[in-house]
């Protein structure tokens, strides 16, 4: 017959509750601290370029000239009565051709973007117009007045708008802006045993 014999197997204790006295002891530190940060940063961009200075100096004088010259000759016909400002004869048809020209300059102006890609057209329009005007003067003065010389002012404000549509920068500046609100706190807890 066989024997059996016990074991020497010894089973370990049971881990100790919290009640007991043999558990370590936990400390539990808490700090509460919130957060919340509310931070923003806009950044105000702003474009302008010199050849806006040229198309409003243009569209300005290009207005007046036109307006003055209607007010002074009033409007029976396109061609007819013919008025005289700053040395040049104006028909209607040309102050009226004058006003929508120095608008449309205006209009550039007011357009970072567009402006010299406008003021190239318009100098071009303006170039070729003052060409036409100066070569054939004789034909050409009973519906425009002016000859000779209205040619050669269209021909320097071409040119000058050729060359501030070619040559002119567009310039950025940016202006950063920082805002913060709110509190800066945190919910920190530690334990250690």
């Amino acid at each position: 017959m066989i024997q059996e014999t016990p074991s020497n197997h010894t089973q370990a204790p049971p881990p100790p509750t919290a009640d007991s006295p043999d558990a370590p002891r936990v400390e539990e530190h808490s700090d509460v601290r919130e957060s919340v940060v509310d931070r923003r940063v806009s950044v105000d961009k702003r474009t302008w370029s010199p050849a806006q200075l040229v198309a409003g100096a243009v569209g300005l004088f290009l207005v007046v000239v036109g307006a003055v010259a209607l007010l002074r000759g009033g409007v029976e016909t396109f061609t007819s009565p013919t008025s005289t400002v700053l040395g040049l004869t104006h028909t209607p048809l040309m102050a009226m051709i004058s006003i929508v020209l120095g608008g449309t300059f205006l209009a550039a102006a007011a357009s970072t973007l567009g402006v010299r890609s406008t003021l190239t057209f318009l100098g071009l329009v303006s170039l070729g117009f003052g060409l036409v005007v100066a070569i054939e003067p004789g034909a050409t003065t009973a519906w425009f007045g002016g000859g000779r010389p209205l040619g050669a002012l269209y021909m320097v404000i071409g040119a000058a708008s050729l060359i501030a549509g070619w040559t002119s920068p567009t310039i950025t500046s940016h202006q950063r802006t920082s805002t913060r609100s709110g509190s800066d706190n945190r919910v920190d807890t530690e334990s250690r045993s």
